[in-house]
């Protein structure tokens, strides 16, 4: 399909056709719940020139939170759905009818969820690329500052969180006597 130049096509014909990447993404993760997602995201690493949109690029994020979560959606858009078929004979039209809203309902939530916090966070000039600038992680800190929290969740420094973490693991017993 990438050789052929129809993913090319296809990345054309939705840029043409859709307002927005974002909406792009989101109509990509639905394509998922009948599409496998793996060869899905495959596809359309050839629709969109990775020069343009670098690998931690917003793109990629949200289409990597579409297809991830637009695959349950449907029983069939999963290889955790299809194992489900198989294993517990759950048939499509029960999980349907069970599951298929609720599933709806969660992968909006989340894009919508990832879209504030992006805005947020860009508000702020901060991005939420993997790497993050270096302009980007050094203003972390203070923008972590500007978040109201309450007191008792309040952290003097990341060796403090650090530390708390480590304290919490070697609280808890071992899952097998004598280990």
């Amino acid at each position: 399909l990438d050789k052929s130049g129809l993913l090319k096509e296809l990345a054309v014909f939705l840029s043409n056709n859709l307002p927005s990447l974002d909406i792009i993404a989101t109509v990509i993760g639905l394509a998922s719940a009948l599409i496998d997602n793996v060869p899905l995201v495959a596809a359309t690493m050839g629709m969109y020139d990775l020069t343009e949109f670098g690998t931690d690029d917003k793109l990629w994020q949200l289409i990597a939170l579409c297809a991830g979560t637009g695959g349950s959606i449907l029983v069939i858009g999963s290889a955790s759905g299809v194992a489900l078929m198989g294993l517990e004979k759950v048939d499509f039209l029960w999980y349907a009818k069970n599951v298929s809203i609720g599933a709806t309902i969660g992968y909006f939530a989340g894009i919508a969820t990832y879209l504030a916090q992006n805005a947020l966070l860009s508000s702020m000039g901060i991005g939420i690329g993997i790497g993050g600038s270096a302009a980007s992680m050094a203003a972390l800190p203070a923008a972590m500052d500007a978040v109201p929290m309450p007191s008792h969740m309040m952290m003097d420094s990341v060796s403090e969180l650090a530390q708390q973490a480590a304290n919490l693991i070697a609280s808890v017993p071992p899952a097998v006597p004598g280990l």
